[in-house]
């Protein structure tokens, strides 16, 4: 789970879901203890759906227009959900450089997005037509290094293990990646690590 794996231990830690959607995530951390956490997204119709959730304080507005109207250091952690993939290089250069800037000393950006060495990565990378790139753990090192991040760590996305559905799926999934790891060894000798379809990324202020 996004929440248990990924948000800091201090449940009065400030935090924003970029383009929040319909608030799934706001809704999970408030159940977790996070009191501080908004999000804001430019949809209205999801915007409309968060609140209908229950008392979550969500905004509609454009992305980069929120992150310029907060202080500097004043949030603890930044999300970005299936949300920089929709950006083209010089928006999100600038998108980065915000997040960056309104994050306290030891923050986080937390990421998720296509991931461009996937073997099936076309599926979710051309799956929208609104997408204008995948990424790597390479790429986004890269991005975040740019942005002025000084660390950047990256995860798998594999199925989750719930069910008995999900404990088989969990585990074709590590057979299968495995096998793939080797392919990957055998004609490049790099030893990949993050291959699932989509992949999270952790960025470190």
């Amino acid at each position: 789970m996004i929440v248990s794996r990924f948000f800091p231990k201090d449940r009065a830690a400030r935090i924003c879901d970029l383009g929040c959607g319909h608030g799934a995530l706001i809704k999970v951390a408030r159940e977790f203890g996070y009191s501080h956490i908004e999000g804001v997204d430019v949809s209205p119709e999801q915007v409309q759906a968060a609140r209908e959730l229950g008392e979550l304080k969500v905004s509609c507005q454009d992305l980069l227009a929120y992150l310029r109207q907060q202080d500097p250091e004043s949030l603890s952690m930044v999300v970005t959900l299936d949300v920089i993939e929709h950006f083209d290089k010089t928006e999100l250069l600038a998108l980065v450089g915000e997040i960056y800037r309104v994050l306290d000393k030891g923050g986080k950006w937390l990421s998720h997005q296509p991931n461009g060495i996937s073997p099936y990565h076309g599926r979710i990378r051309y799956g929208d037509y609104t997408h204008q790139q995948a990424y790597t753990p390479s790429s986004m090192q890269q991005l975040a290094l740019l942005g002025g991040f000084c660390s950047t760590a990256s995860f798998d996305d594999p199925p989750v293990a719930r069910g008995i559905k999900g404990v088989l799926r969990g585990s074709l999934w590590r057979l299968f990646k495995l096998g793939r790891q080797i392919e990957v060894f055998a004609e490049t000798g790099a030893w990949e690590s993050v291959l699932t379809q989509n992949f999270f990324s952790v960025s470190i202020k």
